[in-house]
């Protein structure tokens, strides 16, 4: 298997996200998931469909049919701060889909103010699945990834997942998942608030299909696993100090909208289930075998640091 490719926005020429015309998230997927750019390739997507304007405020964005399921994601950054994102079994033209992946109408913040000040992000992905991560409330020339997480509402983290995931059925063909908000609370992550084997769904998470083939959609739970189990929002319930334990980290898995069920994996995705804040906000670890990109930031109303890992090496679909 390959490598995912690390886009940032500290490369260079890399594109700029800010809640700007010009500077939306549909511009940024484009930029990485299409185009590439600098020394960066473009991960392998097509931009099958958009509003048809210079700087596209809608976008509709699908994975390699061929390796991939072929799923559409829709992008509308029309309130520029922060997107409107919804997955599609198929669709028309940049308006018009078939079997969405949601009944909940979904969010990407991208910043919280509607102006040109540039955030930090960081776009990890293959040309089945992308995971983003977004500092919404850092401004990006000030931005330190190498200091240490601290619980701070100026540190809110937020993540947008859309993409093939790694089921466990051979015959599971369906298994497309988006990951985004129920609003523009912009504090924490709430799509990456691991549950456990008890947990039901996530009105967070949307698929379109269950493993079986049959229509919903469902709202499946990410959930914990091992040492790290019941863990919730990403390094509050527990945390292992580093000092006694060295790394510790544990591979959530998805379930399929219900408890006591099983889908399978998300590429890349693990979790740390060291003390959060023993970790910078962007810091490369190697564990097992495997290296991984960890990110931080404030969860809830500045009262804990949330924290999840992304394998970046080759057994990132493994």
């Amino acid at each position: 298997m390959a490598a995912p490719i690390v886009y940032r926005w500290d490369d260079g020429n890399a594109p700029v996200l800010a809640g700007a015309l010009g500077y939306t998230l549909v511009q940024l997927l484009k930029a990485c998931l299409v185009d590439g750019y600098g020394s960066k390739a473009a991960a392998g997507w097509t931009m099958p469909y958009d509003d048809g304007t210079v700087n596209p405020r809608i976008g509709v964005f699908r994975n390699n049919p061929v390796t991939g399921t072929g799923r559409y994601l829709q992008v509308n950054s029309t309130a520029l701060a922060t997107s409107i994102v919804q997955g599609y079994e198929d669709m028309t033209d940049h308006i018009t889909g078939v079997n969405k992946f949601s009944n909940t109408t979904l969010y990407s913040m991208e910043s919280t103010a509607a102006n040109t000040t540039a955030r930090p992000w960081v776009l990890i992905a293959d040309d089945r699945f992308f995971i983003l991560t977004v500092w919404p409330n850092v401004t990006a020339g000030s931005f330190n990834p190498a200091a240490n997480c601290v619980s701070s509402t100026t540190n809110s983290i937020k993540a947008l997942f859309f993409g093939d995931g790694i089921p466990i059925r051979g015959d599971d063909t369906n298994f497309c998942m988006l990951g985004a908000e129920t609003s523009t609370y912009y504090y924490w992550s709430r799509n990456l608030y691991f549950g456990n084997h008890t947990s039901t769904t996530n009105v967070h998470n949307g698929v379109s299909r269950n493993s079986l083939g049959t229509y919903g959609p469902f709202q499946p739970q990410i959930a914990n696993t091992g040492p790290c189990a019941g863990t919730d929002h990403g390094g509050v319930s527990q945390g292992f100090t580093l000092a006694t334990y060295g790394y510790m980290f544990a591979r959530p898995y998805v379930n399929e909208g219900a408890a006591y069920t099983m889908r399978g994996y998300l590429p890349g995705l693990w979790f740390p289930c060291n003390t959060p804040t023993v970790f910078p906000y962007l810091s490369e670890v190697t564990y097992g075998g495997r290296t991984f990109l960890i990110f931080g930031g404030m969860q809830g109303s500045a009262q804990y640091v949330q924290s999840w890992a992304v394998e970046i090496t080759t057994g990132w679909r493994e």
